[in-house]
């Protein structure tokens, strides 16, 4: 068995009180797990803008011309942008 599988059938730690009196579990003292505001920073970049619906119809075209899965065909075939 992985480590990381054994780790993730341990049961959870006990929660904790830090010395201001908050209650923590120890991940949240992790300081190797970023942050959830950073990880939505970043995801929201990433997103872009969303589709037009000339894209949107494009997209459902070559869906039903290529099939799901075809992802990349789509995008340079039929949804050029």
């Amino acid at each position: 068995m992985t480590p990381a599988l054994e780790a993730a059938q341990r049961p959870a730690a006990a929660p904790m009180q830090t010395a201001a009196g908050a209650v923590v579990g120890v991940a949240a003292l992790s300081s190797t797990k970023p942050t959830l505001g950073s990880h939505v920073s970043s995801v929201a970049a990433s997103l872009g803008s969303p589709w037009t619906a000339d894209e949107h119809l494009a997209f459902m075209k070559g869906l039903a011309s290529l099939g799901k899965g075809r992802w990349k065909e789509i995008s340079r075939t039929f949804v050029i942008t």
